[in-house]
């Protein structure tokens, strides 16, 4: 049933779950998001950390190529 075809009361309450499902998909794919981008700067910041110059750029490069996957 869609929206349009619930009566009065029941389509408001309807609606209003409707916009708190998405504000909650909202937040949790922005949860998923700063993860992702914690877990990159993390590895980024240890491979600086290892090496220095040209050859960090070398190894962030090698790195990205071996994990496009994951």
């Amino acid at each position: 049933m869609r929206l349009g075809q619930i009566p009065g009361r029941l389509r408001m309450r309807a609606e209003k779950v409707q916009d708190l499902l998405q504000a909650l998909g909202i937040l949790g794919l922005a949860g998923i998001l700063s993860v992702i981008a914690h877990k990159a700067a993390s590895d980024v910041s240890a491979l600086a950390y290892q090496y220095s110059g040209g050859e960090f750029w070398l190894r962030l490069g090698r790195y990205i190529i071996a994990n496009l996957s994951g």
